[in-house]
């Protein structure tokens, strides 16, 4: 069975939801980097702490980067932030710029402080983020449905979804990784230069796209708005060497490439977070459970391991699917190994996973949401909270706003409960 396109939805006001608008304005999405280490002071990087607003962090880094001299790719961040936010995080330079900061002008960047460090910065070098989120447009009764809502996440967390954010624009970042975990280069690179849709709201980016499906590159590379590198690259080499796929995959960045598979791996454990999120505390052997340290392990004795969960010492844990990447045992493997196989289009996920670079690993099913508040006013909800390194603030605001995200069912995969 073919993977759905969209793996997220949204939600009008119910009687379970408060509905609303998200991101209204930059202003009402904050969030602030909470660094994993502070700067020595001393070393031959920058770490330049800036306050961006609707800018995406690429676009503030290439910005950046052009106004002090240096290329983009010695640039070093440790998450990216929306661009429909305004957002504080740090960046690391090589310390030549120092002389040269306090000249900088970049519209929608601010440079706050800066200090010198060893080494530069990398990704995942970041304890968490702090979020101050105002929802506008509240459903009719908001005020009763909102109260309950607020002390179970204070309470018992939220289901830990990767955000929509990880599956780009046009929700479809996960096709491509799949594809290319798969070593399906073609269907990879139509599914990011072509697969027009009808819901694509600009008719030229329908056109461009529509030209790529037909094969027609050198005119669908000219057709592309000049934001669109990926697909214009994709475009130019596919007008050049006609067929050659893999050589059109390979001159996009590693980064970019790395990004489209996580998103694929995103998306197999989002799936396993909608088929046990009833149940996301309901132990049985076999299962993975994971320590606050990332070690997984399995579990033989269930009773044992449902006390460690409630004492908050443990997670159960869904997959991330790599060649290092601990799979159930018993029903739970199961079930992870034929999910993963479906989210490969029914090709068999081991000997692909064995000989690709991803290393895998587990992530925990419950996301704990820290420092919860929420003030409600007549026509908007402001809601501040504190998520650990690679958690998302859409999937706590989807437990007020709307059903979750409406992860697409592969019908032949369930989880066994029995």
């Amino acid at each position: 069975m073919p993977l759905e396109r969209r793996p997220f939805a949204t939600c009008s006001p119910s009687d379970h939801w408060i509905g609303g608008v998200l991101q209204s304005a930059p202003e009402d999405f904050r969030v602030e980097e909470i660094p994993l280490y502070p700067p020595a002071g001393e070393g031959e990087h920058l770490f330049v702490r800036i306050e961006k607003t609707g800018r995406t962090t690429e676009e503030a880094v290439q910005a950046l980067s052009t106004a002090l001299g240096v290329s983009p790719g010695v640039v070093g961040f440790a998450g990216r932030k929306d661009k429909q936010s305004v957002s504080v995080q740090t960046l690391s330079f090589p310390a030549e710029v120092e002389g040269r900061l306090p000249a900088v002008s970049v519209p929608g960047v601010r440079v706050l402080d800066a200090a010198r460090h060893g080494r530069k910065l990398g990704a995942g070098h970041l304890a968490g983020n702090r979020f101050r989120i105002v929802v506008r447009g509240l459903g009719e009764g908001a005020a009763a449905r909102i109260s309950p809502v607020v002390a179970r996440v204070a309470v018992a967390g939220v289901p830990n979804y990767f955000g929509p954010q990880r599956f780009g624009i046009r929700r479809n970042n996960h096709l491509v990784g799949g594809a290319l975990v798969a070593g399906d280069f073609r269907e990879a690179a139509l599914e990011i230069a072509g697969r027009s849709t009808s819901d694509e709201g600009d008719a030229r980016l329908r056109e461009a796209r529509g030209l790529a499906d037909q094969g027609e590159f050198g005119e669908a590379e000219r057709a592309f708005p000049s934001g669109c590198v990926s697909e214009r690259r994709l475009c130019r080499h596919l007008a050049r060497h006609a067929e050659d796929w893999g050589g059109a995959i390979r001159i996009l960045p590693r980064s970019t490439r790395t990004f489209y598979v996580n998103a694929w791996q995103s998306y197999v454990f989002n799936r396993v977070v909608e088929e046990r999120r009833g149940a996301m505390t309901d132990v049985r052997a076999g299962d993975v459970a994971v320590k606050p340290s990332g070690v997984a392990f399995r579990v033989d004795d269930a009773a044992e391991v449902a006390g460690r969960i409630a004492a908050g010492l443990v997670e159960l844990s869904g997959p991330l699917p790599g060649k290092r990447s601990l799979i159930g045992a018993g029903a739970t493997g199961e079930f992870e190994w034929a999910l993963t196989r479906a989210a490969l289009g029914g090709r068999d996920p081991e000997p692909l996973l064995r000989a690709s670079r991803l290393r895998g690993e587990r992530r925990p099913l419950r996301l704990a949401v820290s420092g919860f508040a929420c003030e409600l006013a007549s026509d908007h909800a402001t809601f501040e909270f504190t998520l650990p390194s690679g958690a998302f603030a859409t999937t706590v605001l989807a437990e007020f706003m709307g059903p979750g995200p409406a992860i697409p069912r592969l019908e032949e995969v369930r989880f066994a409960t029995d």
